[in-house]
Order: C-alpha cells, then structure tokens, then sequence
C-alpha cells in the first residue's frame, strides 16, 4: 500500500520526497538502520525517524504536518544550545580582537 503525498510535495524518487520549503523525507540508513527520516531544514532541529514502510512514511508526512520540521525554531526566538553556544564564540572572538587592537594602539603611541 503506497502512501498518499500531500500537496506541496514533490515525489524526486521512490525514496525521496521534497518540500518548497527545503524539508525533505527520504529513506535510506540512518544511524545504523534502514528508516523514513524527515530532514528539517534548520540543523539545530532533530532529524525524525519513521519505519521503512508505507505507514512510517505518512506519520513523516503528519509529523511535517503537525509542524515538527518547519522553521518553528527559529521563528519562537527560543535560543537553542548550539546558537547559544555560536553567541558565545563570537564574543570572545571580539574580545580578543578588541585586545589587539588596544596592543596596537599601544604600541603605534610608543
């Protein structure tokens, strides 16, 4: 029994389907296991697993439905731990640039 694709879903191959907005479902191996997975575009998002039949993948395509692998993350403002963490770098990165400059402001008085 095959699956019914909603609209706004492009069938590429038997084992991948693609959305507009960059989500794909796809079958292949993941994690040392053959599944539907459904990729979302933000890669701070959870790539969600399904079984490797007809009904894994329409529970990926409601899962997608039910807004489990849209831009929701990103568009809550909620900070996720690997944006937080990008944050971070970036200012000890000016901070220490902001050193250097200092050093050669010292140095070009001298």
């Amino acid at each position: 029994m095959e699956a019914t694709i909603p609209a706004g879903w492009d069938q590429d191959s038997h084992t991948l389907y693609l959305h507009p907005s960059g989500v794909r479902i796809e079958r292949r191996v993941y994690r040392n296991k053959e599944s539907w997975i459904l990729v979302p575009v933000d890669l701070d998002q959870a790539v969600l697993e399904f079984t490797p039949n007809s009904d894994g993948l329409g529970l990926a395509f409601a899962a997608f439905a039910g807004g489990d692998a849209g831009p929701k993350a990103a568009a809550s403002g909620k900070e996720t731990p690997a944006r937080m963490a990008a944050r971070r770098d970036e200012k000890l990165e000016d901070a220490s640039d902001a050193e250097e400059r200092s050093k050669e402001d010292e140095e070009d008085e001298d």
